[in-house]
């Protein structure tokens, strides 16, 4: 967890890892890895990570029904909000997704679990 009021303009690297051990959401062999850059965006007034997730993980194919570990790598720009966000305090329509913490600190772990859930629920064929 990173603490809101300690995320300031400078870009502060971000190098996040979990595995089954430190995540029920992952099974044995699955892991996921979160790095790049958090800072605070001056423009739009709230928290922004810029990089990418990369992920091993087990899904099932949409065809046969078979489970196979697919490599992922998925870059990410996420805006991030210290409680309720209001799109009505700054200029930023064109941001349709904004992640709200409402206990003072981003959790970087409920972001992996988020994205995780995102791939899972998407549709996946064996070998492609």
């Amino acid at each position: 967890m990173l603490e809101f009021r300690k995320i300031g303009k400078t870009k502060k690297e971000v190098n996040y890892r979990l595995d089954s051990k430190s995540a029920d959401f992952l099974e044995e062999s699955e892991s996921v890895k979160l790095v790049g850059e958090i800072f605070f965006d001056e423009l739009t007034k709230l928290v922004k990570f810029e990089g990418a997730l990369h992920a091993t993980l087990n899904l099932i194919c949409v065809r046969s029904g078979e489970e196979f570990v697919k490599n992922i790598t998925n870059p990410l720009t996420l805006y991030i909000s210290d409680g309720i966000y209001d799109s009505k305090d700054g200029n930023n329509e064109h941001i349709l997704d904004i992640i709200e913490f409402f206990n003072g600190y981003v959790d970087l772990k409920e972001i992996c679990l988020s994205e995780v859930e995102s791939i899972r629920l998407d549709y996946h064929i064996k070998g492609e």
